[in-house]
């Protein structure tokens, strides 16, 4: 069946809606179902304990300590709460440097984060949205 905007945007539209409610009924109904829970300050504090005990090498270990999984763990730690992980408010120099590696590499934040110490990749990508968002204003 073909539709063609300009005859019959009803029908499209009927049809866009059935596929939204097809896919949201999928969806709801999936076994794969995903609860986020985020992670408290005492969490946090014992994670770094975990991991001044065990190292950055025994994330199994460690998430089976805090009752999360191993790529939870290591997640927070790495991009959020690692001693090596600045904390302090942004420069200058770094957003421009920052705007330079965005435009020359992408949103490789990974990649980009090596041209920045102290900084995590998701700290590059939330900075950089933030920067963004300021320059279309």
């Amino acid at each position: 069946m073909h539709f063609y905007p300009h005859i019959c945007p009803d029908g499209i539209r009927i049809l866009m809606s059935e596929l939204c409610n097809k896919h949201f009924t999928i969806s709801m109904t999936s076994s794969r179902s995903h609860v986020h829970h985020r992670f408290s300050r005492d969490e946090d504090n014992r994670l770094l304990e975990l991991v001044r005990s065990f190292g950055t090498n025994q994330w199994e270990r460690v998430g089976s300590l805090m009752n999360r999984s191993a790529r939870q763990c290591k997640d927070r730690y790495e991009l959020f709460i690692s001693p090596d992980i600045r904390h302090d408010p942004w420069t200058a120099t770094e957003d421009e440097q920052l705007l330079r590696c965005q435009e020359q590499f992408g949103r490789r934040w990974p990649y980009i984060a090596q041209y920045f110490s102290g900084r995590s990749p998701m700290q590059l990508k939330n900075r950089w949205i933030k920067l963004d968002r300021a320059r279309r204003k």
